[in-house]
Formats: C-alpha cells, structure tokens, sequence
C-alpha cells in the first residue's frame, strides 16, 4: 500500500491511500486520487510525497488545525470606545481558513479586506457585522452597540506607554505620551524614583528615563492643550525594575517533549546545541526550531547556536534538569522580529510575568498566544491579547519556557536585559 502524503501549517499531516488505477476497474480509486492532488495544489505550504506511513516529523506534538469547513465568523477591535475621529483596527477571527470577507461598520461604510482600519467621523454608537467565507461556505455575525464614539472633548484625555515596563538595573524606559483632545503644548513627567519628584518638562511626545535603583515606581503625566486645559494621570507601580540578572538560569525537561527557550544571550563558550544539551538522553531524536518566514520546523544539529528568545522542541526520554549559562555582558537590548502568523518565541523575562508585561514592545499586534504542557503533552491553555481586544492577558508565563504567538502584522519585539 502507498500513500498520498498532504502537509499544511506546520506538523499537520493527512494519509491517503492511492491504489493503482486500472482501466476498467473501480472509477472512485481514480477520483480518490485526483482529489488528493487538488487538495494538494489548493493548501498553502502543503507537500505530497509516496512512501510508508511515517515520517521524523509524525511524533511532535502540538499540532495546529488548518479546518477546511465554513468559516464562524467572529472579530475584535483594539479599541471599542474613544472620541472623533476615532480609527479602529478591526481584526478577523474567524476560524476555518476563510478567504473573503464583507464588513459592515454600522455608519454607512463597509470593506471587503481581512483586517481593515476603519475611522469613524461622527458620535454615536454603532453595531458592526462582518460576513467571512471560503469555498465550503459562509457565516456572519453582528455585534451590536460595539463601538461608542464620543463628541471630542475641549479638555485633553491624557494617556501614555511605556516601551518596557519590567527589566534589571538599570533599567532604560522609552515613555509616549498618547494624550488625546487638542494639541498638547506641554507635559510634565515624574518617574517616582526620587525622594521628591521633580516634573520633567518636555514639549515632545516621547521621553526616555532610566531607573537606576530596583523597585516598583509610579509615573504620572500632566498635559497642557493649546486652550490652556490641564489634565493628568498617575500609573500606580507601572514600572518594576529588578537586580542584575542572573548568571545563569535552570528548567527541569519532562520526559516526552518540551518546548524550551533562554530569554538571555548564552556564554560565548556554551551557546551550541551539543553542549547545552549534551546532559539530555533524546532517545535519538532530533532538536527543532520553527521558521515563522517560511512555516517549517527546522532540524538542528550539535553546532547549532541557540539565539535568544527562539523557541525550540526537544524530547527527553526521563526527567532531566538543564541549565542556561547566560553571558556577563550583554547588551541593552535583545531584539527579535515577529512575522505575520504563528511564531514560536520564549518568555522575554528570567522571572515569572504576563503576557502584556513581557510583549508590551508588540502592543496590539499580537492577538493569541499557546502555552504547551509538558506534563501532559499538550496545549493547555490559550492567553488572548486584552489591549487588542481579547478577554484578558494576565495569566502567568515562565522563562526558559517557549510559547507559540500569532502574530496579526509583522513587528518587533524589544526585550530590555539591563
């Protein structure tokens, strides 16, 4: 017996049997063929390949499902309520692959793209529908009185970021004003890491602090509009700044797969995968990474350097602790670059936290992130991105652990280490 082997999105993968075609015998056989190599050529990222059933892939868990069903369609905005003109970035959630999409935002105005920017120009509230299908089908929803759009008010809101708001000292903080309602003339900043604060008076949108003692501190930001309106806000302990990092951090691997990442740059001297890993018995398996730019697992070998952030599988066949020797001198900052989709990415952080302290760089574009479970070999839990609408992202997350992200547009992610 052969197969026809069809691949999509990673380690999915579907059999079917191809029987030699006669003339004059059984018709299905042929049509069972034929529509194998349709689905082939229709599946993005999908292979076909003859051969028994295996495959060195076939045993790592953790697969994702493409669903070749008619979409359910569902969608959120990163932000729901605000003032005019308020731009809103709505992002489709529909499952099932969907590959046309019709919106209806409720003030006269619809769009036929994915994840549209819409700006709405008047007061009021609005219902917004949106209709996603694909070759299987079609369904819509209408979420009703979603978004409030308020009369623009004389006397400016005031709001800011941060582009980190945890790391060791000393700690250097990128802050933004995000004040909104006339054009803001000044600001005054305090970072609450003097005995008695001092405003720092800026006209520009941006400041950069940096926190030179650990603690949790609170920042406040008083803006003054043109019409000479004042407003202000404190963040209580928005920022929290630890000790010096460790020289090295340790993870206990469960026997079966564990997906693991080190969230410092490793010494100089133990950065390849045969030294890292030479403690562990993988029962002749081999290590993988994930390309997020072409969706593929990739093999690595003994020389193979482990770079900061980047998730990677591993199998142990009992339970075996493994150490990360970070280096002693690091830079400032570990960038990483996130590509549109899954992305398979560590914990930024060597302590415990959530996901909208350690992904605050990334903002609003990521929407969903999958935890695995080594105990259990399986995805346990799902964290969904609140400042992009999502139902919340405070749920603990642990270094040394890798995460699958998605991404809804490319970004970067800055992850401060000193």
């Amino acid at each position: 017996m052969f197969f026809l082997r069809v691949a999509g999105a990673g380690l999915l993968y579907q059999n079917f049997p191809i029987v030699k075609y006669s003339r004059g015998k059984n018709r299905l056989r042929y049509f069972a063929l034929i529509f194998c190599i349709f689905c082939v050529a229709l599946v993005p990222g999908a292979y076909a390949g003859c051969g028994d059933d295996t495959n060195p892939y076939d045993d790592i868990p953790g697969t994702l499902p493409n669903g070749y069903y008619p979409p359910a369609a569902d969608f959120y905005g990163n932000t729901v309520q605000g003032y005019a003109p308020l731009a809103i970035m709505f992002t489709d959630r529909s499952t099932n692959v969907p590959t046309y999409w019709a919106w209806n935002f409720g003030d006269g105005q619809t769009s036929n793209t994915n994840n549209p920017v819409h700006t709405y120009q008047s007061p009021g509230i609005y219902s917004v529908s949106l209709t996603a299908g694909n070759g299987y089908g079609g369904n819509s929803i209408t979420k009703t009185n979603y978004v409030v759009v308020n009369q623009a008010s004389s006397t400016p809101v005031v709001d800011f970021s941060a582009n980190i708001t945890s790391g060791f000292v000393p700690l250097v903080v990128e802050f933004t004003d995000l004040s909104s309602g006339g054009t803001i003339v000044s600001r005054a900043w305090t970072f609450g890491d003097n005995d008695i604060p001092v405003p720092e008076l800026t006209t520009g949108s941006k400041i950069v602090h940096t926190f030179t003692e650990a603690g949790q501190f609170n920042v406040s930001l008083t803006v003054t509009a043109e019409n000479n309106q004042s407003a202000s806000l404190e963040k209580a302990s928005f920022i929290r700044v630890r000790p010096p990092a460790p020289e090295q951090g340790t993870i206990t691997l469960m026997r079966g797969w564990n997906l693991v990442s080190t969230p410092l740059p490793l010494n100089d001297q133990y950065q390849e995968a045969g030294l890292i890993f030479a403690g562990v018995d993988m029962d002749s398996r081999s290590l993988f990474s994930y390309d997020a730019g072409s969706k593929h697992y990739i093999p690595l070998d003994s020389q193979s350097v482990l770079l900061p952030l980047e998730g990677i599988w591993i199998y142990s066949k009992s339970e075996t602790p493994l150490t990360f020797k970070y280096q002693v001198t690091r830079p400032d900052v570990i960038p990483k670059h996130m590509t549109s989709g899954w992305n398979l990415i560590g914990y930024p952080s060597v302590e415990p936290g959530n996901a909208r302290e350690g992904f605050v760089s990334i903002g609003s574009t990521w929407s969903t992130i999958l935890c695995f479970n080594t105990t259990t070999q399986q995805y346990s839990s799902t964290i969904f991105n609140e400042k992009a609408g999502g139902p919340g992202d405070q749920q603990l997350m642990y270094p040394m652990n890798g995460y699958w992200i998605f991404m809804t547009s490319e970004g970067d992610l800055s992850v401060s280490i000193e």
